[in-house]
């Protein structure tokens, strides 16, 4: 194995990604993930897809795509409907989504894991279609349609809370027998939902979810709260029923913030200002610390939050998905690359597996690098 972030990754991908399906499409997921599908595919392989689409970002090798294919394949032929299995149970309501397969309790269609597993499928086409990669034409046509069905099947009026002319926000489906249902959603599972919105009306050229996106960023723009001392931002996991308490984990919070920063960059609903992300950027600085070598990070958002070493924390497989910030403030990347640094060199030397989160840190760490002409930030 060489030196270059780039080989690093494909060589992770194709040795150590227990999600890698190579020339058998879906064969980990037919032969071992066969309880839990719809969580076992949003944060494993919608992660994974995410990964893939930042690297070929990276490095224009449209390598990337085609790993990205036979996955996509599998992956919208396991919808309800495809097997005929209900969404949520005891309710005969089949729907062109995955459910969870009773991983909580009920089986239960989850907003959330319908956006993560689509998101990588909506980026996908936008390369294509961006940039007239003929071969994918007639596949982006089925892909498209695919998510349209997918995230229209939960935009439904049980599904949303108005708080005011100007802001709302997602609600669990009220189906099934667990607690969350009917409430308003977390930022984590919202903001994805809204990203992913965001990006199908972009590529559908439509303005169908846009009232519904910029209402719920409208929203969770009151869930911020500002750190004078650092000029950053923190948010609770569950505003809507924690309010000022139970502040979100760099983890969850990443997917959150990777939410807004998705729906700004990639699909222009303008809500959040250049100071705003400036604010989430002196998060991302704040939450790692390096003294003499030693990387530590905090558990969660909050100023006051407790920290850990970096190999010990249970969060640091999606440290890297904060680079993202370094578009406002490169200096994020001083604390962010050595974390991903030592997350490639704990997968290599077997004191991390791969997961979902891990190849979407790298993928994403390496291509902000890349666009700021730090190709050398990362490596092993």
């Amino acid at each position: 194995m060489k030196d270059s972030a780039q080989e690093v990754f494909d060589w992770i991908y194709k040795n150590k990604d227990p999600y890698h399906t190579g020339e058998s499409a879906g064969k980990w997921l037919a032969e071992v993930n066969t309880s839990y599908r719809g969580g076992d595919f949003a944060w494993g392989w919608g992660a994974i897809g995410v990964g893939l689409y930042y690297m070929f970002k990276a490095t224009g090798n449209v390598k990337y795509l085609d790993w990205m294919v036979p996955q996509i394949e599998w992956i919208i032929s396991q919808r309800d409907t495809d097997l005929d299995v209900e969404s949520y149970l005891g309710t005969g309501i089949k729907l062109p989504v995955w459910n969870d397969g009773g991983q909580y309790g009920n089986i239960h269609a989850y907003p959330v894991h319908t956006a993560v597993i689509c998101m990588p499928i909506l980026l996908f086409i936008k390369e294509v279609m961006t940039l007239g990669i003929r071969r994918y034409f007639d596949r982006v046509k089925i892909y498209l349609l695919v998510c349209r069905d997918a995230l229209e099947a939960h935009n439904t009026l049980d599904n949303w809370m108005d708080f005011s002319l100007v802001s709302g926000y997602p609600v669990e489906p009220n189906f099934g027998d667990f607690d969350e249902a009917g409430k308003v959603t977390m930022p984590n599972r919202g903001n994805a939902y809204l990203a992913a919105c965001a990006l199908l009306d972009k590529l559908c050229a439509t303005s169908n979810h846009l009232n519904k996106v910029v209402k719920g960023f409208n929203y969770f723009h009151t869930c911020f709260r500002l750190d004078e001392q650092s000029n950053s931002y923190y948010w609770s996991y569950w505003p809507y029923y924690y309010g000022e308490s139970g502040w979100e984990d760099i983890s969850h919070a990443s997917l959150t913030m990777m939410g807004f920063w998705l729906a700004h960059h990639e699909a222009c609903p303008l809500v959040y200002s250049a100071l705003d992300f400036q604010r989430v950027a002196n998060t991302a600085k704040r939450i790692v610390h390096i003294d003499c070598s030693k990387i530590i990070v905090n558990d969660n958002i909050s100023p006051s939050s407790t920290r850990k070493e970096f190999t010990l924390s249970s969060y640091r497989t999606s440290i890297g998905t904060w680079s993202l910030l370094a578009f406002y403030d490169p200096l994020v990347l001083s604390k962010i690359n050595p974390c991903v640094n030592e997350l490639i060199n704990m997968i290599v030397n077997n004191r991390q597996r791969v997961i979902g989160d891990a190849l979407k840190s790298i993928g994403i760490c390496i291509y902000v690098n890349k666009s700021l002409g730090l190709g050398q930030g990362l490596g092993h």
